[in-house]
This record gives structure tokens, sequence and C-alpha cells, in this order.
């Protein structure tokens, strides 16, 4: 890319330790007995519901659902009343074929499965609705391929950005509303104005109203982007690396660090990649002057990251070859002795979000267990 370019590079520190332990979570094989039982569970008062966090549900800058992006730190539907423990995890959905994408608003959870786009209250439900049929997607490494504004649910297929309306596609058929996106489209993120944006591993693009225009990236090898006002910052995976750029100065970009990250996030002041190596970390929007701050290593297979104003939130899926991936969180402020883990004994979690005082995740389900994939939800 043409201009000027300033480099901030990263010099690692050595014996990075593993951090946090796990803790069992007993779940019921009956919908309506596990739903009782972790309502009427030690983990503390249901909250008072709170309202919708200013920052939405993962949405770059204004709000919305991207994922990626700084997620609202919501009202206290998830902690409890009177200081009490926030509430224990629960089954939102259960019986899927491997969900390995999901979106939130205040109503639903939006669910990409492995043929069908669903939707589910989030109280729960015994059958998700189906809203669609979906083509098969062979990428699904890729955490935030879904969205939604108030009106439309949006979401990400091999070479082509799909929508319809939340309340489902007409015959189950959705909308093609932009086609030939030809590098593998990677991440969509939705603001709650819906306005979308949408990476593949070249460039992101920016619709409004129909109309999509590419922004000032211009890259290869893209993992990640979040948008922060005019500012975007992404990560390449080949060479490494996480730039910025601001479409007033196209020709301008900023290599903030030298370690790529698989998902991006901003919160305040700090850009946050989670990283290849079981590593999240976190660098000033104006680089880092070569000294990261690491917010948790040793990590076992990071597979999705949200950022809300109560902390750093990620699934690991452990081996992925059983249920012993988690659900943790770090303060924003640090770690202390290690993550507070949110859930463990999950199988192959990913696909985080944040929304009014609950965090959500979708369980994949076990490699040859038809059926076994779930949505999940606890307080934060």
């Amino acid at each position: 890319m043409a201009g000027a370019r300033t480099t901030f590079w990263f010099l690692w520190a050595a014996g990075l330790s593993t951090v946090g332990s796990g803790c069992a979570l007993l779940l019921d094989a009956d919908w309506g007995e596990y739903k009782t039982a972790a309502a009427t569970g030690s983990g503390g008062a249901a909250g008072s519901g709170g309202a919708a966090g200013s920052g939405g549900a993962g949405a770059a800058g204004s709000g919305g659902d991207g994922g990626a992006a700084v997620e609202g730190s919501g009202g206290t539907g998830g902690t409890g009343e009177g200081g009490s423990p926030p509430l224990p995890p629960e089954i939102i959905a259960a019986g899927l074929q491997d969900p390995y994408s999901i979106a939130v608003d205040d109503r639903s959870v939006f669910i990409l499965s492995e043929s069908d786009l669903l939707s589910c209250p989030l109280a729960g439900c015994p059958q998700p609705t189906v809203l669609a049929a979906v083509q098969a997607y062979d990428h699904t490494s890729f955490p935030y391929r879904i969205g939604v504004d108030a009106r439309f649910v949006h979401w990400l297929g091999d070479d082509a950005y799909f929508r319809c309306s939340a309340a489902g596609c007409p015959e189950q058929v959705p909308q093609v509303y932009r086609e030939y996106i030809t590098s593998w489209p990677r991440q969509i993120e939705v603001t709650d104005a819906g306005v979308v944006r949408i990476c593949d591993k070249l460039t992101v693009m920016e619709c409004v109203d129909g109309t999509c225009a590419d922004l000032c990236v211009d890259t290869d090898g893209m993992n990640s982007f979040v948008v922060d006002g005019k500012s975007v910052f992404w990560s390449v995976g080949y060479s490494g690396g996480v730039y910025h750029c601001n479409p007033d100065r196209p020709n301008e970009e900023v290599r903030l660090q030298g370690e790529s990250g698989n998902v991006l996030a901003v919160q305040g002041e700090y850009v946050y990649a989670m990283g290849l190596e079981g590593m999240i970390f976190k660098c000033q929007k104006s680089g880092c002057g070569g000294r990261p701050d690491v917010v948790v290593s040793g990590e076992q297979g990071l597979t999705s990251m949200a950022v809300g104003g109560t902390g750093v939130y990620w699934t690991s899926s452990g081996t992925g070859t059983s249920a012993d991936g988690a659900v943790k969180m770090c303060p924003l402020a640090g770690c202390g002795d290690g993550p507070r883990v949110i859930a463990s004994g999950q199988a192959r979690p990913t696909s985080i979000r944040i929304r009014n005082g609950f965090v959500y995740w979708a369980n994949r389900g076990l490699e040859g267990s038809a059926g076994s994939g779930e949505i999940m939800r606890a307080g934060l």
C-alpha cells in the first residue's frame, strides 16, 4: 500500500505460564429438568433484567451485533441481586447440528448451523424455529459469520452475503444480498442501525441501504477486523500483524504490532487480539511501543473472544475431541491470580457474545456426535 507507514514492534516476553483451571458443569439430559434446576440452583437470584448496554452486542462503533468489536456492557439481567453471584450456565437450545456462529438481540438468539438458519427466544426453546435453509460452509472456524439488526438477520456463505427478515425468510429461501465475494468471506458485523460490514481475506466493505463500498483496507490473508468510529483495525494471518487505517486517509496504514490475531475487539483506548498460540493481548490504539499487555496466556484452542465493560470473555475448545472446552473471563484491570471459569466441560464452544448482562456462546458438539450442539448463556 502506498503512503506513510509507521511500525510498532512487539517484543514478547518468554516464560508465560498457563493460568486458570476448570470446574465441573453438570447438565441434566432433560430440557425441562435442566431449566428448572438452573433457575432454582444456588447460583444466586435472578437479576432485574436491566436495559441493553450502550454498545449493543458486538457492534463496531455504534452498536449492533458484529461479535468481535466492543460488546455492550449490558444491564443487570445476569448478575443477580444484592451482590449475588452471576447466574450459572443454562441451556437455551439443544439437539443442534454443529451450530458454529450466533448473533443475539434483545429478544432472540440467531444460529447458523450445518444446514439451517435458526432462531430461539432468549428464555429458551425446546425446538428452534427454522428461518431459512443455508448452504454448507467449509470455513466454520471463523466464529462471527452472522449479525442482526432491528429488521433483518444477515449472514455469510461461501461467496455471498445473505439477508432475510428476522421473523423468517419467505418459504425459507434467503435473499442473496451481494454475490461473488470471491475471497472467502470471513466475518460480518451489523450495527443496530443496520450498517453491515464484511471482510474477506483482501478487504473490508461497508453496506448501507443496499450500497456497498470498500473501506481503506488493502491486504492479503485477513483473519479478522473491527471498526471503531472511522478507524478500521484488522489482522493478517500469513505474515502476521495487526494494522490500522482511516477511510479519511486511505493511503496511510499503521502497523500496531507484529503478532497476528484470529479475533479483534476494541474497548476504550485498547485493541484486543485473540492470538494463535493460546494468548490474548491488548495494545493501545496508537501503538504499544514494543510493550504489549498480555491479558491471558496458555489457553488451549482459543476459538472466540468478546470484550465489554465488565471484562474480556473467551472460549477455548480444549482438545476438541472431548467435552473439555471452557468459557472464561478476566476483568479489564487484569486477571490477578487467573481467569474466572464461567463454564467448563463444554463441547467445542465458540462464537461468544455479550448482551444485556449475559454472555452467550455456541457449543458445536463433538465430532461424530450428531445433534449434540447447544446454545448456552450465563450471567456476567
